[in-house]
């Protein structure tokens, strides 16, 4: 535990940002992937780290640290690095998840749509004005619980940057490139990078998240046991009208194509509760994962086998420049 002198004090907003109560932060903070190409002045990303390292971590730990990627050598290096896993491993998600048939050959359906802002994302991640990993050094194992002391940093980002008119998506597409990036980057062996957060200017701009109705997500007292009290508050539009945002003005507000219906989020959360009908299209986590293996099992697995590889990669590549060395 930290026991130090607390940092006190709301950082002020920048001229020409209207403040943004944390509920409508909570509600309209979505996953932005088209950024322009203005960067992020040092004040703004500095305020955005800070109201990171605002957030909770295991008995004030705060075991993580933020690695910002802007455009210095090794940063340039390591966003080409991260845009080659991206691409790679969107194409794969692409193709196992059929993005391109059924509703998604026709270019104006949403699934069309949003097949098309992750390529022009993955296609121009080396153009993102900042790149953040988010790092933590675990004291315990390499277990899921390790999460809770540095996910909601990387959710505290997001609205901060939500905040001050800007940004961002968080992904773990780093993966495939994780040895070489602790490698050009001198992360410590011991140190996972959990998150790869960008972050920018958005083209278009933030609006109200589509989710799955609340009832649908939380129990009372039991699994999949109904929790009555669990309703929709009224909700009002993003841009300041004092009607209601219940299903008519939500139907106006949006064409009836983008609208999710109830099945439609089912339909998704098939691969994760097999309790829902499965789909008949598994993704490519699912083909990843054996028969045999729950998905929370199979990721932590994944975790820990991923931290592994690493060390050991890590370990050989060391041990055949210290045998290169020794040989000249």
């Amino acid at each position: 535990m930290i026991d130090e002198p607390a940092t006190d004090g709301v950082p002020a907003l920048p001229d020409g940002v209207e403040p943004v109560d944390l509920l409508t932060g909570l509600c309209t903070t979505r996953a932005i992937r088209r950024f322009t190409s203005e960067p992020i002045p040092d004040a703004d990303l500095a305020t955005l780290c800070f109201a990171a390292t605002r957030a909770p971590t295991g008995s004030n730990r705060q075991p993580f640290r933020l690695l910002v990627l802007r455009d210095g050598e090794r940063a340039t290096a390591a966003k080409a690095l991260l845009g080659t896993s991206f691409r790679a491993l969107w194409a794969a998600k692409r193709e196992a998840d059929g993005y391109d048939h059924g509703t998604g050959a026709d270019t104006s359906s949403p699934k069309a749509r949003q097949a098309a802002t992750m390529e022009r994302f993955v296609d121009r991640f080396e153009d993102t004005p900042v790149v953040v990993l988010a790092c933590i050094r675990p004291w315990r194992g390499t277990d899921l619980t390790v999460g809770a002391s540095v996910y909601p940093a990387c959710q505290n980002l997001l609205l901060a940057a939500r905040a001050l008119g800007y940004g961002g998506v968080l992904t773990m597409w780093h993966g495939a490139v994780d040895a070489e990036l602790h490698q050009l980057l001198a992360i410590p062996d011991d140190v996972v990078i959990a998150a790869t957060v960008a972050l920018g200017r958005p083209e278009g701009h933030h609006g109200t998240v589509r989710r799955r109705p609340v009832q649908e997500l939380v129990f009372d007292g039991g699994w999949e046991q109904p929790a009555p009290w669990a309703t929709e508050p009224p909700r009002h539009p993003p841009h300041g009208s004092s009607a209601p945002l219940g299903p008519d003005r939500l139907q106006a507000q949006f064409p009836a194509a983008e609208v999710p219906k109830p099945q439609v989020w089912r339909a998704k959360a098939s691969r994760c509760w097999p309790a829902t009908p499965a789909s008949s299209s598994p993704s490519w986590f699912d083909r990843a994962r054996p028969r045999s293996t729950s998905d929370d099992a199979f990721r932590a697995r994944s975790v820990v086998g991923a931290v592994k590889s690493r060390r050991v990669s890590m370990s050989a590549a060391r041990s055949g420049s210290a045998s290169s060395a020794a040989a000249s």
